[in-house]
């Protein structure tokens, strides 16, 4: 991510977390995905207050996946 992206984003995130200055507090919630979490910058991960990881499929997994995306699919 580029530095000034990355510096935008980290101020809106902080902007967002300490309301609009009337006493009201508002909340944004942020849903991100990455299949290389090692990756996120430090400060960004800070910011992110729950952080969830879900592991790949298992082979059993995947397939249910399979069925269930082409279930309308007529394969020969």
């Amino acid at each position: 991510m580029p530095n000034r992206v990355k510096s935008e984003l980290l101020v809106q995130m902080d902007g967002a977390s300490n309301g609009d200055g009337q006493g009201e507090k508002k909340y944004v919630m942020v849903l991100a995905a990455t299949n290389r979490p090692w990756d996120l910058d430090q400060a960004l991960r800070r910011r992110l207050e729950k952080r969830i990881y879900i592991p790949l499929p298992t082979e059993k997994g995947r397939k249910e996946l399979i069925r269930i995306n082409l279930k309308d699919v007529t394969i020969a």
